[in-house]
């Protein structure tokens, strides 16, 4: 994961908490997954290639924990 400055410049636009609902998930494999799902909903993760679509992309990191 990139460090949270880096993160901060990119995403400057949203704040922390709207970041995290947008960007971020939890795989079943327990990885962050750091995607943008507000662009395509259907993302894998990087460690163990699950596919995430429909209603679990949706679901914010918040919601999966």
């Amino acid at each position: 994961m990139g460090s949270p400055m880096v993160l901060k410049h990119i995403f400057s636009d949203i704040n922390a908490l709207d970041f995290a609902e947008k960007k971020m998930r939890i795989c079943e494999c327990g990885q962050l997954v750091l995607r943008d799902w507000d662009l395509s909903t259907t993302q894998s993760c990087h460690a163990c290639e699950h596919v995430f679509s429909g209603e679990e992309a949706e679901r914010s990191v918040d919601q999966t924990t």
